[in-house]
């Protein structure tokens, strides 16, 4: 489906947010293409029941206990604009792979991009397994409604919050995959002549797609020793990336409507730091297009720190200290990713003291290109992730499967479970069942109950109870 209409997908991109073709297929279409492949190749395995661990415990050692990987059953996908391609298919993946059914709804606001994701859902998947609903908050709202075994938004932490509760009147399974206000925390560890790089990969991350990215770095701590070149280094990066005159790039995308056009220009507007490129006489209402902003001497309570910004700007604020840095995440919200650039010891430091949906050293992006790991957030940058093996965790139920056998253990071994627990004739019971089937930790599995088997323990449960009759 992907790979047989790829020019068409990044048309439709184009037409929604200006995207340009390349950055379409490596952010969008070939990771949607990949994602596919990569199940199918993997899918057989992931899927296969797996034994439990019994831990030495005697009486599963004969039994079968499985875990088996079961659907959910009908799973309700509420998509969004910013990446219209990526974010219905890659779960939607996982979630057909794992046996559910679904129903996506993707976004109203990218709209040449829904509709021609709903042709092709359309004309290539059955619709038995696919129904796509499109619409916007009433066709929402009644979704919501319907009985459904799975829920799953990507959006903001408003609308994520009408999701969870949708799903708590259900109590069925949901997964939110929110954003927030990711940061880079740059240490004065950095080599001086290494600053460019990080400059640069800031500025790709941040500005591909026009800011409009969940995992984009939203502004940027840097420690005082490190300030005034790397300041040099973004505005260089911009310069050489898009021009002088961004508007004129082909490279640089556009904001997707006026209604965030307009949220973004009241924030610059209020803003008390230096904006140093991207002055609001610059942008273009009327073609949606804002230029890379970057603006420093940025406070923590600067209108720029009070949301997540969505948008191709980018706050700089010195900190004296990675210490500090550390101290300002931890005071908010868990963010769906964070960057850190500097050296191990502060790179360990900063993963040991801060809770993020991931961490990125020395780069950014980068978490969403690997198929092999979960995406998603922690708290309120989200519940639950997917991709790869992690899609068919988040869509199935883990269920375990005991097989156990009627003729084995013998009555007498399986009386030891069975009442009466007290009175004559029942002293070895306590003693059988402590040491043996639930062996003493931490030593258990060094211990004779932490190794016997049925046959041993048949023979040692004998003579517990020859010992116990005898001293009556």
């Amino acid at each position: 489906m992907v790979s047989e209409n790829r020019d068409q997908l990044a048309e439709a991109l184009y037409k929604d947010l200006r995207r340009p073709a390349y950055e379409a297929h490596i952010t969008e279409i070939l990771p949607a293409e990949y994602e596919g492949g990569y199940m199918l190749q993997q899918m057989d395995t992931w899927l296969k029941p797996v034994s439990a661990d019994t831990y030495h415990q005697p009486q599963h050692m004969l039994g079968d206990v499985k875990i088996h990987k079961a659907p959910l059953g009908v799973a309700l996908m509420i998509s969004a604009w910013n990446y219209p391609i990526r974010l219905p298919l890659m779960p939607l993946v996982g979630a057909i792979a794992a046996g559910n059914v679904v129903v996506l709804k993707p976004s109203e606001i990218s709209v040449h991009s829904s509709r021609l994701l709903t042709e092709l859902i359309e004309k290539y998947l059955d619709s038995r397994v696919v129904r796509v609903v499109n619409g916007g908050v009433e066709e929402t709202t009644v979704l919501l409604k319907q009985k459904v075994d799975h829920m799953m938004y990507t959006g903001n932490g408003t609308v994520g919050r009408i999701i969870a509760k949708a799903a708590a009147e259900q109590l069925c399974k949901v997964s939110l995959e929110l954003g927030g206000k990711s940061p880079a925390l740059i240490s004065g560890s950095v080599n001086q002549d290494h600053l460019s790089r990080v400059a640069s990969r800031i500025v790709w991350g941040k500005y591909l797609n026009c800011g409009q990215t969940c995992i984009a770095v939203d502004y940027v701590m840097v420690e005082n020793k490190a300030y005034e070149r790397f300041l040099l280094s973004i505005l260089e990066a911009v310069f050489a990336f898009y021009g002088k005159d961004s508007k004129k790039s082909p490279d640089y995308a556009r904001i997707i409507s006026e209604r965030q056009f307009d949220r973004l220009k009241k924030l610059v507007e209020n803003t008390k730091g230096n904006i140093l490129t991207g002055k609001t006489d610059e942008w273009d209402r009327s073609t949606l297009f804002i230029p890379p902003v970057v603006v420093d001497d940025v406070g923590f309570d600067d209108s720029l720190m009070s949301e997540e910004l969505f948008g191709p700007i980018l706050p700089i604020i010195k900190v004296d200290s990675v210490d500090e840095g550390i101290k300002y995440i931890q005071k908010h919200d868990h963010p769906l990713s964070l960057y850190f650039f500097g050296d191990e010891k502060d790179a360990s430091k900063v993963i040991a003291n801060t809770r993020s949906g991931s961490c990125v050293i020395n780069d950014v992006l980068m978490q969403g290109s690997v198929h092999g790991a979960p995406f998603g957030g922690v708290g309120p940058s989200g519940v639950g992730g997917y991709s790869g093996k992690a899609s068919i965790d988040e869509f199935t139920h883990s269920r375990t499967v005991i097989k156990a056998k009627t003729d084995f253990p013998s009555e007498s071994l399986e009386s030891v479970r069975n009442p009466p627990y007290t009175g004559p004739g029942t002293e070895w019971k306590l003693p059988a069942i402590v040491g043996f089937i639930y062996p003493t930790f931490p030593a258990a599995c060094d211990s004779v109950g932490g190794r016997v088997g049925w046959f041993e323990f048949s023979i040692i449960l004998s003579d517990i109870k020859v010992c116990t009759s005898h001293s009556k």
